[in-house]
């Protein structure tokens, strides 16, 4: 149990720094396009960033709630089958 939520701090450090370095350029290109709502270009890298990581975590969440369910499904045909 230890070690999943281990991996889960891993991978949620991964994307923070990913979704960062992913709000650069986007933040880039919505001002580009005029759709930044907010004044300061710092409000919107933040808020971009955030958003970013927010959506990182949810696609990880599914996926690893659709990876447990796999296993679980998994093992109890396992232990039909003997």
């Amino acid at each position: 149990m230890f070690l999943f939520f281990g991996w889960l701090l891993v991978l949620g450090g991964v994307f923070r720094s990913l979704s960062y370095a992913l709000a650069g350029p986007y933040t880039n290109l919505l001002t580009s396009l005029g759709m930044g709502r907010l004044p300061d270009y710092s409000q919107r890298l933040e808020t971009n960033g955030i958003v970013i990581y927010f959506t990182l975590s949810v696609i990880l969440a599914v996926l690893l709630v659709a990876l447990l369910e796999w296993l679980v499904l998994y093992v109890i045909k396992d232990m039909r089958s003997r």
